[in-house]
């Protein structure tokens, strides 16, 4: 389903069958979508870290975890979040209505149930078997058997736990036959929810994703605070080993704790320290600008692996270069003619990791042309 707000939001639903989910108990963790990421990552047995990105909902002291992985998300899109993180909208939409319900989402190739208190989710299960397909075929539905499958999922017990007072069921259409049988089992006023009211509900949630800090229904770049906490790190990394061996840096810094305590003030040392740190400020700059487009193209983790080897490699010639252009596993490098970026340009022949593409050069630059081995 995709829905278009107006020319600053663009939002849609990610398949549930896309998703990973978990619930994580929680403290006093100070950055909660790292917490969040990494252990979601760890029960569920995912490895790359980097290939997913997260939405949470928090209920006191324990977190619903839905990862996506990277690739299925559509990057042209502000909102990316699932059906099940905007019900508690309800409510919103209709103000007679209870906080307490339960809903049953059947759609062409998912289901899943919801349980709700106060609008706040407190159990989600997947129903793969019974999709709108199934539900529709009468030759294969059986009611003794579907409500037998409910009941193994223990879904009375839960809504009588959570006090629902009602059940909404979304299909494709209103199929009123589902809706009489779930209300004369479960003695609940059963209602259908159709795709409006889902347009409705995810045009609620993208206006309120940034207002309440115990939920992130976002799933485009939720990963930012922590990926851009790790991006910074590398960043001033790669831009010091760049513009100046990491020595000379420390050194700089003890430097200049001795000046900043020195009586005697040395104005030529001022002027350096004042140079250096202009100096670093740029390429900094530079790099953040750089990192910034780059995440529009790449894999937050092939990103990070391209940086990591490059900037190994040119820390280890002490090199310094004035710009860096990649477009997909091609990367274009120029710099100022100096011994050290010559060096680079031979030993990059034997590089594991970057292959020479071509090699340009007029009177005072020299411009690499080198393709990423990406071997995964």
């Amino acid at each position: 389903m995709k829905i278009s707000f107006k020319k600053d939001i663009r939002a849609k639903f990610l398949d549930f069958d896309k998703l990973h989910y978990v619930q994580i108990a929680f403290s006093d963790e100070q950055n909660l979508e790292e917490f969040f990421l990494k252990q979601a990552c760890l029960e569920l047995g995912l490895k790359d870290i980097f290939s997913y990105e997260l939405a949470f909902l928090k209920d006191k002291n324990t977190a619903h975890v839905f990862l996506c992985e990277y690739d299925d998300l559509d990057k042209e899109y502000d909102f990316i979040t699932s059906e099940i993180l905007c019900f508690s909208y309800l409510k919103a939409l209709n103000t007679d209505e209870s906080g307490n319900f339960c809903v049953l989402y059947f759609e062409k190739s998912y289901s899943f149930m919801a349980i709700f208190e106060d609008n706040i989710l407190k159990i989600c299960k997947n129903i793969p078997k019974y999709t709108q397909n199934l539900l529709k075929d009468k030759n294969k539905f059986d009611d003794k058997t579907f409500l037998a499958d409910l009941q193994s999922l223990e879904l009375k017990e839960l809504m009588q736990k959570y006090k629902s007072e009602e059940i909404f069921v979304f299909f494709d259409e209103e199929y009123k036959d589902l809706l009489a049988l779930l209300q004369d089992n479960f003695a609940l006023k059963s209602s259908y929810i159709n795709k409006q009211t889902m347009s409705n509900l995810l045009f609620l949630a993208s206006k309120e994703q940034n207002k309440d800090i115990n939920f992130n229904k976002n799933f485009i770049f939720t990963q930012s605070k922590f990926f851009n906490q790790l991006l910074l790190v590398f960043s001033l990394a790669f831009v010091l080993s760049i513009a100046y061996p990491l020595y000379d840096f420390v050194d700089f810094k003890l430097k200049e704790d001795t000046y900043k305590h020195n009586i005697s003030k040395n104005k030529l040392h001022q002027e350096n320290t004042q140079k250096l740190k202009e100096e670093q400020a740029f390429m900094l700059e530079q790099k953040e600008e750089l990192t910034k487009e780059l995440s529009k193209h790449l894999n937050p983790s092939f990103m990070l692996e391209i940086l990591e080897k490059l900037s190994l490699a040119l820390a280890q010639n002490k090199t310094k270069i004035n710009s860096l252009n990649i477009e997909n596993k091609n990367l274009i490098i120029s710099a100022d003619k100096s011994p050290a970026f010559e060096r680079f340009s031979v030993q990059i022949y034997s590089n594991a990791y970057f292959i020479l593409k071509d090699k340009k050069q007029d009177e005072g630059s020299l411009e690499l042309f080198l393709e990423f081995k990406d071997e995964r």
